[in-house]
């Protein structure tokens, strides 16, 4: 049955099967001119320096820097939990932004925060310092330290 499912979209739309796999992880927020989403990761992939993610049917101009503690592998063509809520947010509640730049405090790719090294290159630093130089609107955004601690 599922395999029926999943030939009736591949007919049934112009990205097919790739595109339904895709969304069965996290897909960007429907808002999201998905063709002209751009990243830089290191070339290893282990680190992302940034996501600049335009919103459809904004003309603004407009830049909301987010900055959040690492990056997860959200990419041009999924995104996470987080980077999706984020996306709709925005678009939603602050019309007057047309793009969103995700950066990170580290660019290490480590949704579970479990790294102790290599937490920082440098070819992302820089470039996260340019986008920060070149940019004067930012959201900073963390989740739970733990799930026993609060504030």
């Amino acid at each position: 049955m599922l395999a029926e499912f999943i030939e009736h979209l591949s007919a049934a739309t112009e990205f097919g099967v790739i595109f339904f796999r895709d969304c069965m992880n996290v897909c960007h927020y429907s808002n999201v001119d998905l063709n002209n989403i751009t990243e830089y990761f290191s070339r290893d992939g282990l680190h992302r320096a940034y996501l600049d993610i335009p919103l459809a049917n904004r003309a603004s101009g407009r830049v909301i820097c987010i900055i959040g503690q690492n990056p997860s592998t959200a990419n041009i063509t999924t995104a996470d939990k987080t980077l999706h809520y984020l996306e709709r947010y925005v678009y939603e509640n602050m019309p007057q932004y047309s793009r969103i730049i995700m950066l990170n405090l580290y660019s290490r790719l480590d949704t579970n925060k479990s790294a102790t090294t290599d937490l920082i290159r440098l070819e992302c630093e820089r470039l996260s310092r340019r986008i920060i130089k070149q940019n004067t609107d930012f959201l900073i955004v963390f989740g739970q330290l733990k799930k026993s601690e609060s504030l």
